[in-house]
C-alpha cells in the first residue's frame, strides 16, 4: 500500500497541472470585420477563428499592447473601440464620443494609450487620448499638410 501512495500523488499532481496548461495569447490580427486571436509562442502561433464584432468595419488597427483595437463602422464611419475579453471569447464594442466619422487612417502611439486619426477629405487630424480609461478627442486642424501625410506618429504623453 505504501508503494502506491507516491504513484497516486504523481498522477494526481500531473492531472492538475495538465488542466492548467494552455497556449499563451500572443495578440490579435484584424480580418475583415472580425479580430482573430493568436495563440502560441513566437514563430509557432496559431491564428484562431475570428471573433465577430457584430457589424461591418471599414478600417481596423490593433494597438501595440494588443489589448484593444480601433475601427470604423463601414456604414456610418463611427469610431469604435474593440476590447477583447480576458479569455478572448468575445469583444466589447463602444463608440468614441466626439470623434469625427470616416477616418482614413488610424495610427497608435507606441504604448497604445493614444491614437491619431487622419481624415484625408478635409485635411483634418484628431488625437484620441486616454484609450486605456476614458477616451477624449481634442481637435487639431492640419491645413498646413495640404495632402495626405507620408507618415503619422503620436506620442503616449499627448
Amino acid at each position: 500500500m505504501s508503494g502506491m501512495m507516491p504513484a497516486f500523488v504523481v498522477f494526481a499532481v500531473s492531472g492538475v497541472a495538465l488542466g492548467q496548461v494552455g497556449a499563451p495569447v500572443l495578440g490579435y490580427v484584424p480580418d475583415g470585420s472580425s479580430l482573430r486571436q493568436i495563440h502560441g509562442i513566437a514563430a509557432a502561433g496559431l491564428v484562431e477563428i475570428g471573433l465577430s464584432v457584430g457589424r461591418d468595419l471599414a478600417l481596423m488597427e490593433v494597438s501595440p499592447s494588443q489589448t484593444l483595437a480601433l475601427a470604423t463602422a463601414s456604414n456610418t464611419g463611427e469610431l469604435l473601440v474593440l476590447t477583447p475579453s480576458v479569455n478572448g471569447s468575445n469583444i466589447q464594442v463602444s463608440s468614441v464620443n466626439r470623434a469625427s466619422s470616416g477616418a482614413n487612417r488610424i495610427v497608435f502611439s507606441p504604448g497604445g494609450t493614444a491614437a491619431a486619426l487622419w481624415f484625408s477629405s478635409t485635411g483634418h487630424l484628431q488625437i484620441v487620448t486616454g484609450l486605456s480609461a476614458s477616451p477624449s478627442v481634442p481637435d487639431t486642424d492640419a491645413p498646413f499638410l495640404r495632402a495626405d501625410p507620408g507618415a503619422l506618429a503620436v506620442s503616449d504623453d499627448v
